[in-house]
């Protein structure tokens, strides 16, 4: 059994990895008026930190493999994720960040006593505190969703959904079980889905979705 404040301090990082996963750091670096040109692309920027006019003395950090993308200054010495990115936007506490941003993407957060092996709720987009185990199921349904909505999907979108898709279902047939990386992933690929889902049907029926 894991001691109370270890089993605490992991549900944090499984937050903090999960908000990373639908609000990147590029997104926050956007939002707070730093100007990033490419979020798959790492780049120098001005650190709106202290005074940094003349020459960018920070860099963005684009994803890489499990890797979250990150801002760090090299002459603050600052490390920071979308959440620290968003804090400091918001001159508030990194833990009130983190609440704003999971009432903001409508996530419920794990409760200590709950297993660790948390849960994806397909109907709020948060977790359930029983243990979720049925992966495969999981990735027939997201499938077949996506299907649906393809017609509503542009190309860059269908690829990075199936991107999605593909990673947890590598995971799954190397493990062959539940981890908090596969539930991310498709707990991700649902958000997107369900944002495209709520558009207007393609006009006169035709889909906007084009391979090449």
């Amino acid at each position: 059994m894991l001691d109370a404040k270890t089993r605490e301090r992991e549900i944090l990082e499984i937050r903090v990895r999960t908000i990373n996963s639908v609000y990147s750091a590029f997104s926050a670096l956007s939002e707070s008026g730093v100007t990033v040109q490419d979020e798959n692309t790492s780049e120098q920027v001005l650190c709106p930190y202290h005074d940094d006019k003349n020459k960018p003395s920070a860099r963005y950090y684009s994803p890489s493999g499990r890797v979250q993308g990150h801002f760090y200054c090299f002459k603050c010495k600052l490390r920071l994720d979308a959440v620290g990115i968003f804090a400091r936007y918001k001159h508030c506490k990194f833990m009130d960040a983190l609440k704003m941003l999971e009432r903001r993407y409508n996530i419920t957060p794990p409760k200590i006593e709950d297993s660790l092996e948390i849960s994806f709720n397909d109907r709020s987009g948060g977790y359930e505190s029983e243990a979720w185990k049925d992966v495969d199921r999981m990735l027939g349904l997201c499938e077949e969703k996506l299907m649906r909505i393809k017609p509503k999907c542009s190309y860059p979108e269908f690829c990075k959904i199936c991107r999605l898709l593909d990673n947890v279902k590598y995971d799954w047939d190397k493990l062959g079980k539940a981890n908090d990386d596969m539930i991310i992933g498709l707990n991700k690929a649902r958000m997107l889905m369900d944002e495209i889902s709520s558009r207007e049907d393609p006009i006169d029926g035709r889909s906007i979705y084009l391979l090449s």
